[in-house]
């Protein structure tokens, strides 16, 4: 299957469409989410992803899919092993609850980014992408040095 430049402007817009919506009317305002709060959000994005597949499904085949919702499940449950690192990190840095969602948002939003950028220079040969690679890496890397350093 190849997707038009058209489908993936679409996804992109429709992608920081959210993103601004979530931030104008949601995050912009500081507060600690309760769990009630949470389970909602999480159940609408469930089902937006879910309908995305099915249109998926619906418009390019099942086999595109399935492979849709394949994917969709193995980064579901690779997302949980980001739990564990957003907790370790707010908590590194000493982030108030009320903040939180803020930073993960703006957390999210750079990683989107430098995946972006990588994916973007994927057709570049290997000894250039290594390069980039730990590029990337440093920038990774660099934010979290002063979570190792004691305080007193």
């Amino acid at each position: 299957m190849q997707v038009t430049p058209l489908i993936w402007l679409i996804t992109i817009g429709v992608t920081i469409l959210f993103f601004v919506y979530e931030f104008f009317a949601h995050v912009r305002k500081p507060h600690e989410p309760g769990i009630a709060e949470s389970a909602r959000w999480s159940a609408f994005y469930i089902i937006l992803a879910v309908l995305f597949g099915v249109g998926i499904g619906v418009v390019s085949g099942w086999t595109f899919g399935g492979e849709y919702f394949a994917g969709y499940l193995t980064e579901k449950a690779l997302s949980i092993d980001n739990l564990f690192v957003f907790l370790i990190v707010m908590t590194g840095f000493a982030v108030p609850k009320m903040y939180q969602q803020k930073v993960l948002m703006i957390g999210i939003i750079i990683a989107l980014v430098l995946r972006g950028g990588v994916h973007r220079h994927r057709r570049r040969s290997d000894r250039e992408f290594l390069v980039d690679f730990l590029h990337f890496r440093r920038a990774l890397a660099c934010p979290g040095l002063p979570a190792g350093v004691r305080r007193t």
